[in-house]
């Protein structure tokens, strides 16, 4: 019979993710939502499985806990200083860590570069503050140039986000470099240029495809072969899956296994991996959540695969969500656990 608790308490930790941010604006429905869902789950999920009792209990602490965690986790975001000074779309002097490669955007009259950066300390209206909180950066072209992991100083005016993940748009003015990347951050660009450099021979679209199948690397690419992508349909492929985690980790395994590695050294060998590709393809959500459900795809060619990869899928759910309560409302996160979820079935039905 297959263990389910895991997997329910996975739905328990997604549900109160979605209600935390609803309980902590205040409504009255809000704890309404929650019992509801505790109760609900809790009932149900008890009756799924033999230890109706423990799953019970497990299922309304695990909802609970998630929605305390996604309830302050919103409260960080939305009540902060750098908050309350872009509803004021105040003039501010910043000091905040780049979080994400530059990627070009058009505006109306200019192009700009977008970043993410975690604000470190800000000064507006004749105050500082020392905060951790993430923005989005709008910058000119001197942004494309800050390597990823570098904290830098510089002005700018803040406006209200249109994400509910960052506290503020800021509109920003020159950065300058105050602490560079760290060794992680270095070799992270080291081993992706040798990638480009690696395919830099072959004419120009081939060597932009390679790194953007590879780690999601898709700063070369033209503007005609993504649109190509995009009318095909087949721009899932230039960004970071489970699938490319899975193939980059199962090829470090094979040649683990020819090495002589066995046992438990596997198992070292693929979170060495699942570590590195996080490195190499960067620390966003998508990246984060693509490891997690790679790693998950990988305990399902195991042996007993089906049964570990049900319980890993379910622990997956739950890390991702006490790390990122946001990836509750996530599009991407939802077709990724639902696309996870069918491997085992999936392998199953053939076997």
């Amino acid at each position: 019979m297959n263990d389910l608790r895991l997997p329910l308490l996975g739905a328990g930790a997604w549900a109160g993710a979605l209600a935390g941010p609803v309980v902590v604006a205040g409504g009255r429905s809000g704890m309404v939502l929650l019992a509801m869902l505790a109760a609900v789950l809790g009932i149900g999920g008890g009756w799924s499985v033999h230890q109706r009792r423990s799953t019970v209990l497990a299922l309304v602490l695990m909802i609970a806990g998630t929605a305390i965690v996604s309830g302050l986790h919103a409260a960080r975001v939305s009540d902060n200083p750098v908050a309350q000074l872009a509803a004021r779309e105040a003039q501010v002097r910043v000091i905040a860590t780049v979080t994400t490669d530059p990627k070009e955007v058009t505006g109306q009259h200019a192009t700009y570069q977008l970043r993410r950066a975690g604000v470190r300390e800000i000064r507006g209206r004749g105050v500082v503050y020392r905060l951790r909180t993430p923005v989005v950066v709008l910058g000119d072209d001197a942004w494309a140039d800050i390597p990823l992991g570098a904290t830098v100083a510089t002005t700018g005016r803040l406006a209200k986000s249109d994400s509910h993940e960052e506290s503020a748009l800021l509109i920003a003015g020159e950065p300058r470099v105050v602490t560079g990347p760290g060794i992680w951050w270095r070799a992270s660009d080291e081993l992706r240029a040798s990638i480009r450099d690696a395919v830099a021979h072959r004419p120009p679209d081939q060597a932009a495809l390679v790194p953007a199948l590879v780690d999601g690397d898709d700063t070369g690419l033209s503007d005609d072969l993504a649109d190509d992508f995009r009318t095909t349909g087949l721009t899932h492929l230039l960004a970071v899956s489970g699938t490319n985690l899975t193939l980059v980790v199962g090829f470090l395994l094979i040649i683990a296994r020819w090495a002589g590695v066995r046992g438990r050294g596997l198992y070292a060998v693929g979170v060495l991996g699942i570590l590195g590709f996080v490195v190499l393809a960067r620390t966003e959500p998508s990246v984060v959540r693509a490891a997690a459900m790679g790693a998950v795809g990988l305990l399902a060619m195991t042996h007993n695969g089906r049964q570990r990869a049900l319980r890993g899928l379910g622990a997956a759910v739950i890390a991702l969500l006490l790390i990122d309560p946001s990836l509750a409302t996530s599009v991407g996160f939802t077709l990724s656990v639902l696309a996870t979820a069918g491997h085992p079935a999936l392998r199953t039905a053939m076997a």
